[in-house]
C-alpha cells in the first residue's frame, strides 16, 4: 500500500507564483498518491479561489484549506497537523518555487518509511558550510547533513526549501515558532535541530548536485523584515 504525500503549499499573496508552483509541481512530480493543502496566512479569498482553480484545471486533489493572517509559522504548523491526517510523509512547498524537470518521489518516500534515522530529505539548493557524511539506502546515495562541530553557525542544514518529511521529524523537534517573520521562523526551526543533533537526520539526495531540481522564482517578497504582510494584487 502506498503511503500518501500531503502537498502543504505555504502561501501568501503571491497569487501569480502560487499557480506557476502548482502547475510546475502537478506536471513533474512523480508518485500515485499525493494530496495538496493550501496553508494561507490570511490573503483574499480571491487569492485562495484561484489556486483551488489552478489545482483543479492541473489534476491536484485538494484536501484542506487554512485562510487566517497568524504568521508563517502558525500556517505551517496547521498543515503538519492536516497532513497527519492523510498520512506520515508530507512535502513542504512554499508559493515561490517551480519544479523545471520531472522528480520521482518514490526514492525518497521509501528512504523516509523505511529508515526510521531519516527525517527530512532536502530538495532546493545546497549551501556551503555543511558538513555531512554518505549514506545508502537502494543503491542511492545521501549526505546525511552535518552543521554542529563548530561549522559556519549560518549554513543551515534545515532550510525553507522544498523538503519532503516524515512526520517523526516533527514529533522529535517540534512545530514551528509563531509569530515570527518567515525568515526568523526558518531559523528558529533550524535552531531546534541544530542545537540537540541526535536525529533523526536530515539528508539531501547525492544524485540531485547542488541546485537540485527546483528553481526559486520569488522575486516578490510577501512580508517585510518586520514581518508586516506585503500585500500583491490578485492576478
Amino acid at each position: 500500500m502506498t503511503e500518501p504525500i500531503t502537498i502543504i503549499l505555504l502561501t501568501y499573496a503571491r497569487t501569480d507564483y502560487a499557480v506557476k508552483t502548482i502547475e510546475s509541481a502537478c506536471r513533474n512530480l512523480i508518485y500515485p498518491d499525493l494530496r495538496w493543502y493550501i496553508a494561507d496566512d490570511g490573503s483574499s479569498p480571491e487569492h485562495v479561489q484561484r489556486l483551488e482553480r489552478a489545482l483543479d484545471e492541473s489534476g491536484g486533489t485538494l484536501v484542506g484549506t487554512y485562510s487566517k493572517r497568524n504568521s508563517y509559522g502558525a500556517s505551517a504548523n496547521t498543515g503538519i497537523t492536516a497532513a497527519s491526517y492523510h498520512g506520515k510523509l508530507m512535502l513542504f512547498l512554499e508559493d515561490d518555487w517551480e519544479l523545471t524537470r520531472p522528480l520521482d518521489l518514490w526514492p525518497y518516500a521509501s528512504l523516509l518509511m523505511e529508515d526510521e534515522s531519516v527525517g527530512m530529505v532536502r530538495m532546493g539548493y545546497l549551501n556551503l558550510g555543511i558538513g555531512g557524511k554518505l549514506i545508502g539506502h537502494r543503491g542511492r546515495l545521501y549526505w546525511q547533513l552535518d552543521d554542529t562541530e563548530g561549522r559556519l553557525r549560518s549554513a543551515y542544514a534545515f532550510t525553507g526549501h522544498p523538503s519532503l518529511r516524515h512526520q517523526r521529524f516533527h514529533d522529535m523537534w517540534g512545530l514551528y515558532p509563531e509569530g515570527l517573520q518567515p525568515g526568523h521562523t526558518e531559523i528558529g526551526m533550524a535552531n531546534l535541530y541544530q542545537d540537540s543533533y541526535t536525529g533523526p537526520f536530515i539528508v539531501w539526495p547525492a544524485e540531485l548536485g547542488q541546485w537540485g531540481p527546483w528553481g526559486h522564482i520569488g522575486a516578490v517578497q510577501s512580508y517585510d523584515w518586520n514581518g508586516d504582510a506585503k500585500v500583491e494584487a490578485v492576478a
